[in-house]
């Protein structure tokens, strides 16, 4: 099994964007909240922000659940990166970090997306290349999705 450990500041974005942009299917993503940022010195948030938003674009099924704490004014700022809210749910007591790419590859981590979590903290995540591992994950995602996410109202 290969896997590919990460860690922000050092090399977050370098490899997540690639595993983004990798997805021909699907792309989840289960995380406590993704907070875009405009601020200089941002430009990595920004980018896997708008790598998803051009996933959701493309027609592939991307799925986001964020915790309680995504709050509506950072729900609008998604909206204006567009991240159509109608791929986001909201899951009450949610602290995982991770995704999912084509029922094949799976990170799993402790960055939030925001500019400190994705940038400045000292965070970790492990990229796994292991479609046993991927489904296993992707199930509890997909139950989480369905029982337990709160559609979000959108345009």
């Amino acid at each position: 099994m290969k896997i590919q450990p990460i860690l922000t500041p050092d090399n977050y974005v370098e490899h997540i964007m690639p595993l983004i942009m990798s997805a021909k299917r699907s792309f989840y993503m289960q995380t406590q909240y993704i907070h875009p940022s405009n601020k200089a010195g941002d430009e990595g948030l920004a980018g896997l922000i708008e790598a998803v938003a051009q996933k959701i674009q493309d027609g592939l099924d991307v799925r986001l659940i964020m915790s309680q704490y995504e709050t509506m004014d950072k729900l609008e700022l998604l909206q204006g990166a567009n991240i159509d809210l109608a791929h986001v749910r909201i899951q009450a007591n949610v602290h995982n970090k991770g995704m999912i790419v084509d029922s094949a590859i799976v990170a799993l981590g402790s960055q939030n997306w925001s500019a400190d979590g994705v940038i400045r903290n000292r965070d970790a995540t492990l990229i796994i290349y292991n479609e046993e591992a991927a489904k296993y994950w992707e199930q509890i995602f997909l139950h989480d999705w369905t029982n337990m996410g709160i559609q979000q109202a959108h345009d």
